[in-house]
């Protein structure tokens, strides 16, 4: 694992970072779907600057270079969205909050994280009343509900189970034409 402080000094920022409106959204990106697209076209409305933050994922489908790809391909449109790789030191919010809230957030001047409200997983449900808590007062979370594109909610795993299946046709409706085109070139 890299050094904390070398890792936190490459990630890029703007002029007058501290004295702006940041926000973070952690995700997969396993594939970047419409969904997880939706919180960022919110996100950016609302602050200065965005870091998507890939997290470090050694069960996920696609490699961390791929779905950096993926949120690279489909943000590119946004000038306020900074996509950055979580590497070993972010493998998901559940196990680095300690290291989000009290390293990473304050040297960003991060003040908000925005997530998904997942309306099938209690489980999610409970996962963000969880880090609303444990961020406490310094950092707001803010939780949009998620996307449905014809009557069906937008969900990555249904998206996985979809490319198991290769049923290339069921998922193109949940994901943006660019991560559609990369996910064909990478399999």
């Amino acid at each position: 694992m890299e050094d904390i402080n070398q890792y936190l000094e490459q990630i890029p920022t703007i002029p007058d970072q501290n004295n702006k409106r940041i926000a973070a959204i952690l995700t997969n990106s396993d594939p970047f779907t419409l969904g997880q697209g939706k919180l960022f076209e919110i996100a950016q409305q609302e602050n200065d600057l965005i870091y998507c933050i890939i997290a470090a994922n050694d069960k996920a489908m696609f490699t961390q270079e791929q779905r950096v790809g993926f949120a690279e391909s489909d943000l590119a449109r946004y000038n306020n969205v900074k996509v950055i790789s979580g590497k070993d030191l972010i493998p998901d919010f559940s196990v680095s909050i300690e290291f989000f809230k009290d390293q990473f957030a304050p040297k960003l001047n991060i003040s908000r994280v925005y997530v998904g409200k997942k309306f099938l997983s209690m489980d999610n449900h409970f996962d963000n009343v969880s880090l609303a808590h444990e961020l406490g007062p310094d950092i707001e979370v803010i939780t949009i509900p998620d996307l449905e594109v014809n009557g069906q909610t937008v969900s990555a795993s249904e998206v996985r189970k979809n490319i198991m299946d290769n049923n290339f046709k069921a998922i193109r409706p949940f994901v943006s034409e660019a991560v559609f085109k990369d996910i064909q070139q990478d399999l």
